[in-house]
């Protein structure tokens, strides 16, 4: 669950690219089917390469040059940066499920022991006792702020960086919106600069 590596997300990068590039009409109907088909052969091999520079080389040889026209419009700063954002996205969800199990494993843990009387310590000291469903309790109000930094850290990750360029974005008609849209993502991010800046984390 939510533990794509990179190799997989760079893929789904270019299946993205390959889609917008042929609705765009930037590539024609015959390159798209040899891209996705080559796309296709990569994702049910063995080698899965981490980084970009060595995916790509593999995804060539299987089209020729044709397959590197749905690269216009798009650099390494974009990719890396939209890769970094569906690594870290993936895994905050995996985070923020967990959370909430363990939350509700809390809350149903105190609601079972509201009586139950355990002891409770100051500095070593034993002093007031309380309900284990009141200890139980201050657990989870804990947890439950992490969920809500998870939860506002997530408005942040919904931009998409794919299709800014390296610098000044790019004379060709690329559909930001429509990549955003194909990588679940709600929207992107406007500002070039601000888009590619990211720096890259390979996970997996």
């Amino acid at each position: 669950m939510f533990n794509h590596d990179s190799f997989y997300w760079i893929n789904q990068i270019e299946k993205a690219s390959t889609l917008m590039t042929f609705q765009e009409g930037i590539v024609t109907q015959a390159v798209a089917q040899k891209v996705a088909l080559a796309l296709q052969q990569l994702a049910a091999g063995s080698k899965r390469p981490h980084d970009y520079y060595e995916i790509q080389p593999m995804l060539l040889e299987l089209t020729g040059s044709e397959g590197s026209m749905i690269h216009v419009g798009r650099s390494w700063q974009d990719i890396q940066a939209t890769l970094h954002r569906l690594l870290v996205r993936d895994r905050l969800l995996y985070l923020y499920y967990l959370s909430l199990e363990t939350r509700k494993r809390l809350l149903n843990l105190a609601h079972d022991n509201l009586d139950s009387i355990v002891p409770s310590y100051t500095y070593g000291v034993q002093a007031q006792p309380v309900t284990l469903g009141h200890l139980l309790l201050g657990y989870e109000a804990t947890l439950a702020r992490t969920t809500q930094r998870f939860s506002a850290y997530f408005v942040r990750l919904k931009k998409c960086p794919l299709g800014a360029a390296a610098l000044a974005t790019s004379s060709f008609p690329i559909n930001r919106a429509a990549l955003a849209d194909f990588l679940g993502f709600e929207g992107y991010v406007e500002n070039a600069f601000d888009a590619a800046k990211t720096q890259p984390v390979i996970l997996g």
